[in-house]
């Protein structure tokens, strides 16, 4: 009887406790937050353009690649107008939650995908796209300061048409996809991590030879990162577009332009 009592005498205190709690929590203000992208940032995605081949009266910063990082901050892939209409550049540009706004040197092509490494980096992959395409393979330790990884040469995919379609990390080592849109062959290529983390060292790769295609995918997934709770949102009565995270006490909003009009 005396274990009842004590239970149920617990289960009052707690639903007293949960209730207070409510009512203070309720009362706490949700702050709202506006952070706009730096001049200093602007200017220099303005100075990347000038070496360009624009074609087209308004210069678009293209804004529709971004990934939340593991800390929760924002990695915006802004492509820069710098080849006819479109782009074949972007730079990295960070953001907190408390309006730190960082920013990397341009990267050549078009990302296709991030990924979270074990050795806690990201694997950036990203496409040339003029007269034909063309992958390329990057890693930072930040979201900023990228490192090219030299891909496997010879590899015979397609001469002109090739994209890196997906990284995978099993047992220390890393594999790649390569895959053909024109001869729609495959190829999987792997080196050890560690090799590829040093700066400046030509990694050693391997070809791999994959009986069933697809048959690696379970021991070895290929992860890419996504939004997360971040949402964009581009506002048609005016030049801006919107980057938009709500937490349990504050509302955050990331502003950039639309263009370099």
């Amino acid at each position: 009887m005396m274990k009842k009592n004590v239970s149920q005498l617990l289960l009052i205190l707690l639903c007293v406790f949960l209730t207070l709690g409510q009512c203070c929590f309720s009362n706490q203000k949700v702050e709202t937050r506006v952070y706009n992208m730096p001049d200093s940032i602007v200017q220099e995605i303005g100075r990347a353009v000038q070496g360009g081949n624009f074609l087209c009266a308004r210069k678009t910063l293209f804004s529709r690649n971004f990934f939340q990082l593991g800390d929760e901050r924002l990695l915006i892939l802004i492509g820069i107008p710098d080849y006819l209409c479109a782009s074949n550049s972007f730079m990295p540009v960070v953001v907190d939650g408390q309006g730190k706004w960082l920013a990397g040197p341009p990267i050549p092509g078009a990302p296709s995908w991030i990924v979270l490494g074990p050795d806690d980096a990201l694997w950036l992959a990203a496409q040339w796209q003029v007269e034909g395409t063309f992958p390329a393979l990057y890693r930072s330790l930040n979201g900023v300061d990228w490192q090219e990884i030299k891909l496997p040469e010879n590899r015979d995919v397609d001469c002109c048409f090739e994209r890196l379609a997906r990284i995978c990390f099993h047992r220390g080592v890393v594999r790649l996809k390569f895959a053909g849109d024109a001869t729609e062959k495959t190829a999987y290529w792997e080196a050890g991590l560690e090799a590829l983390a040093l700066s400046g060292q030509n990694p050693v790769w391997q070809p791999v030879v994959v009986v069933q295609e697809g048959a690696d995918e379970i021991s070895c997934p290929f992860v890419p990162l996504d939004h997360g709770s971040w949402i964009r949102i581009e506002s048609e009565q005016s030049n801006w577009v919107y980057f938009k995270k709500n937490r349990m006490y504050a509302k955050i909003s990331l502003v950039i332009p639309c263009s370099l009009e």
